[in-house]
């Protein structure tokens, strides 16, 4: 009987300070990659069947509303957000380094 007492006081020792698991809560699935948030349908071009040229579907609407412009040799929306972003880069340029500042101030500067 002592042989048994010792395993068994250790055993209910072990499993009095095992620490409790946390409650399993179930997470909100992310939402499709369609729509507002991911995907734009409005540039997919449905006159083109998707098993039969994919690229085409996909993005055939976003490309016959945005033609290559010649000084490009391919143009997406990476090269149209460069753009917009060296056009805003201009303007804040172009404010700050305006008559109104002082010459040689850092404004001027810029």
């Amino acid at each position: 009987m002592r042989k048994l007492f010792l395993p068994l006081a250790l055993f209910l020792a072990a499993c009095a300070t095992t620490p409790r698991k946390a409650p399993v809560v179930d997470m909100p699935r992310p939402k499709p990659l369609l729509g507002q948030n991911g995907f734009d349908l409005a540039q997919v071009d449905r006159s083109v069947a998707p098993c039969d040229d994919f690229y085409e579907y996909a993005v055939g609407g976003w490309r016959k509303a945005n033609p290559l412009p010649a000084i490009y040799s391919r143009y997406g929306r990476f090269e149209e957000v460069a753009d917009r972003n060296r056009e805003t880069l201009k303007k804040i340029l172009e404010s700050s380094s305006s008559a109104t500042n002082e010459p040689g101030s850092s404004g001027q500067k810029v």
